[in-house]
């Protein structure tokens, strides 16, 4: 179902930093223009009496930590307020910014639900920061990997976790994951992007996702247009319907999506 349905003038478009232009659910799986509305995801599908692993797939670290301890505080309070309210926080302090992004929502839904980020699993580019602006934090046990072997982790760490793997500690490997990916991991380059992964590896780690879903918790997907290859905003769109469109025909959360003719 949408929940906040996409603007029909969405390939005139930006999805920027602040901006939220589209929010979809199936379940245990959110479509989203960028990550940015993730940790309302979260909230909505967790349980913050449990704990969980966390698995990070994206070509940015996003782990800025740019927001006040008292602008988390509405979210204490009520962590499943609807979606419109959660994007129409503002920070207490300074300059009226609203208090999430797209780079500073993991590191705020770690001050709310530490638990949630045990084995933290992070298959990136290495761009952006992996430590905080303003208090210089990361998470805990944070293990890096290449984005060339999403494939392998998600096989061996969701697939099959065990207490002999050395990325565990104790009990962590008992945990269901949260998986956060983003399509731009599949992407290098600038100007222009180029595809790094061809359409059937990314067909491979969909249907990879779809067999282990029994681990999973919930899975986060943005689109991030602009990061994808294109003249035009409209081709970044258009592209990154596309990639999703690979996907759905492997994950049977997405199979109802409602791609945009």
């Amino acid at each position: 179902m949408w929940i906040r349905e996409l603007p029909q003038n969405y390939q005139e478009q930006p999805s920027g930093c602040y901006n939220s232009l589209m929010l979809w659910q199936n379940e245990k799986v959110y479509v989203m223009d960028n990550h940015l509305s993730a940790a309302w995801c979260w909230l909505q599908s967790c349980d913050p009496l449990k704990r969980y692993n966390f698995m990070h797939i994206d070509r940015h670290y996003d782990m800025l930590d740019c927001f006040y301890d008292d602008d988390l505080e509405p979210l204490r309070e009520n962590p499943h307020m609807q979606y419109d309210e959660f994007k129409s926080l503002m920070r207490t302090k300074g300059e009226a910014f609203e208090v999430f992004r797209w780079d500073n929502y993991i590191m705020a839904t770690y001050y709310l639900r530490p638990d949630w980020f045990n084995t933290n699993i992070f298959l990136t580019h290495k761009e952006g920061s992996k430590t905080g602006g303003w208090r210089d934090k990361s998470l805990p046990t944070l293990r890096e990997d290449d984005p060339l072997y999403i494939d392998f982790h998600i096989s061996q760490d969701i697939g099959e976790p065990s207490e002999y793997l050395d990325i565990f500690n104790g009990d962590n490997h008992k945990h269901p994951w949260i998986v956060n990916l983003d399509l731009d991991v599949f992407y290098i380059g600038h100007s222009p992007h180029i595809q790094l992964h061809s359409d059937e590896y990314i067909r491979f780690i969909a249907r990879l996702l779809n067999d282990n879903m029994h681990n999973i918790q919930v899975l986060t997907i943005a689109l991030s247009p602009e990061c994808l290859a294109g003249e035009e905003l409209k081709d970044n769109w258009n592209n990154a319907f596309r990639i999703l469109k690979i996907m759905s025909e492997e994950i049977e959360y997405l199979n109802k999506f409602p791609f945009p003719n």
